[in-house]
């Protein structure tokens, strides 16, 4: 009986999703076949499986090769003449890493068809669980979206150097989709799961590695092309049939501070000035809305008692103001004698950015957001704020960065870690949701911004704010609220959910004022930002406070505490719950 020759379709480049064709059932004999492919190459021994082509209207092919094993394979390009036998194109050759490009040239001269014979590997044919799949293109294939440039030091550098000196640059590219790095992320909260074993198996390059006491992180690069989703569908499958472990695999999302919708789109600045823009009314007097403030003043951080025992907070954002503003950050820097891979005593904290332990804002949206955060700030326990930058000048950083910085909060025994930003997503990706279960596990809260898409979370999630709706004890999510006609007053009949904020009941905990004073980053002139990015510090600040003073305090006993229902935000926030501006060092006259 002979073998019917199945036909692939060449994949658009313009489509970041190939057109595959699975290999599924790999435990049965060759197939049979008049196609009257050479003999002497090493594919026609044991197990093998063929593919057809047409013939391309280019003379370059890109065969996508992905697979479930770590046992190599090997692939031959076979090119069917007129008049004559099948003949090879190029070489054949050994296929061992998951995802693969094998580039042939072709010439068209008289071609009939193009046909791609591969063989088998043993524990596949040996009856294992796993696949191989195929995709063609003609010529052209997907384009990356974009990419950034990072600055690296050598690794003999000394780690408490603090020039700028830009040593080397490292170019990393977006996905097709431009919803990702070109990288996969291999992680697990389990310290005795064995990481690196899966990673090397899985052929692919090694890019940054993390290996901290409550959780592993390895980045591997996916070559230019091939796609990411079916290259960590591949690795997954891998890591479930021959290895042990609870590891999750992800593609090293983009976020971006500011379009997290559009990750790939530069946005403008860090944050908008409530005299900037204020639903369409430009040219609003902010110290006429919020009355005089002393802002400098207001974000200095409080005179503590070093005799007591420190609270610690980590924000994981695009750092601070290490120029005009750096005497905000000198008293609550990390002073502990434990060091990690990223976090040294006495520093501010670290730039992944620019890999070193000075995290210099860029953009301005976490020297806001710190400054916030500390003005609610008045215990007299000592409060020490960990800057973990990984957000650069246009505001994108990676999911390695995000990952890495929630394990280190763990590290060094932070009591909340605060994230204003968040990834969209039907599914919560499975890594940052370890890394937030590992961290509630040690008792830290954590507190997200909701977003400033109006959005409904509820029907398009952005995490890790939706994490609130099962995690209600360790994640607080907050909205921004305001009054109608900008006048802040407590009739509860103006106050309202601010225009662009997300909502959700069950998702978002609470909501808090727009906007608070910050210095300005470059300036150190009185700033206010709006959106639930600053929303946000406003909570974290006074539940820091609160904390100081309540160390087994739950975050229920904390809205219980300083919270007020609103029956005008019953629909769209849990429980209606805000916290009142007379709770918050907002309104400083």
């Amino acid at each position: 009986m002979k073998h019917k020759l199945t036909y692939l379709p060449y994949s658009s480049p313009d489509s970041c999703r190939p057109r595959l064709e699975y290999f599924r059932k790999l435990t049965a004999a060759p197939p049979e076949d008049d196609l009257d492919l050479p003999k002497d190459d090493a594919v026609a021994d044991g197990n093998y499986r063929v593919l057809g082509l047409d013939p391309p209207e280019t003379d370059r092919v890109v065969v996508h090769v992905y697979k479930t094993t770590a046992e190599p394979l090997k692939a031959c390009v076979y090119g069917r003449y007129e008049g004559g036998k099948a003949r090879l194109l190029g070489r054949c050759v050994e296929i061992g890493p998951i995802a693969y490009r094998l580039p042939v040239k072709v010439d068209r001269d008289g071609l009939i068809s193009l046909a791609v014979r591969f063989s088998i590997p043993g524990d596949l044919a040996e009856g294992g669980k796993g696949y191989v799949a195929l995709a063609a293109y003609d010529g052209k294939e997907p384009a990356s979206a974009g990419g950034v440039r990072r600055v690296r030091r050598p690794a003999c550098n000394d780690p408490y150097r603090q020039d700028r000196e830009e040593v080397e640059t490292e170019y990393i590219p977006f996905d097709c989709a431009g919803e990702a790095f070109q990288r996969l992320v291999f992680s697990s909260c389990s310290p005795k799961d064995d990481l690196r074993k899966w990673a090397d198996a899985s052929g692919l390059e090694t890019a940054e590695t993390y290996f901290g006491e409550a959780g592993s992180v390895i980045v591997v690069g996916v070559p230019p092309g091939l796609d990411l989703n079916t290259t960590g569908g591949s690795a997954k499958v891998m890591r479930d049939t021959p290895h042990s472990g609870d590891g999750t695999v992800n593609p090293d999302y983009l976020v971006n501070l500011i379009n997290p919708k559009k990750p790939a789109t530069r946005g403008r600045g860090g944050a908008r000035n409530l005299g900037e823009n204020g639903k369409g009314k430009r040219g609003i007097d902010p110290r006429s809305y919020l009355g005089e403030l002393g802002v400098s003043d207001a974000c200095d951080p409080q005179k503590t008692d070093r005799n007591l025992e420190p609270l610690r907070v980590t924000v994981i954002d695009s750092g601070a103001d290490t120029d005009v503003n750096r005497h905000l950050w000198e008293d609550t820097a990390y002073r502990q004698r434990k060091r990690t891979e990223y976090i040294r005593p006495w520093h501010l904290g670290y730039d992944f950015i620019r890999h070193d332990y000075e995290p210099e804002d860029e953009n301005g949206h976490g020297t806001y957001v710190a400054a916030i955060l500390q003005a609610q700030y008045r215990a007299a326990r000592p409060l020490e704020v960990i800057h973990m930058k990984t957000f650069g000048p246009g505001g994108i950083s990676s999911f390695f960065g995000a990952l890495v910085s929630i394990y280190e909060a763990i590290a060094v025994g932070s009591r909340v870690i605060h994230t204003s930003w968040g990834i969209y997503g039907q599914e919560a990706p499975e890594a940052l949701t370890c890394a937030v279960r590992a961290a509630a596990r040690r008792g830290i809260f954590l507190v997200a911004s909701a977003g400033n898409d109006h959005e409904d979370l509820n029907k398009e999630a952005q995490w890790p704010a939706a994490y609130a709706e099962g995690m209600s004890e360790h994640v607080l999510t907050v909205a921004s609220y305001w009054y109608e006609d900008f006048y802040p007053t407590a009739d509860a009949e103006k106050l309202r959910r601010a225009p662009f904020s997300n909502y959700g009941a069950g998702r978002v905990s609470l909501a808090a004022f727009l906007t608070a004073g910050a210095p300005r980053i470059g300036t150190g002139e009185p700033y206010f930002p709006t959106g639930t990015s600053f929303s946000a510090p406003i909570v974290t600040g006074l539940l820091l406070d609160w904390l100081a003073d309540n160390p087994r305090g739950t975050l229920a006993e904390f809205r219980d505490t300083y919270c007020h229902h609103s029956p005008k935000l019953e629909p769209e926030i849990t429980g209606g719950w805000y916290l009142p501006l007379d709770h918050s060092r907002v309104l400083l006259t």
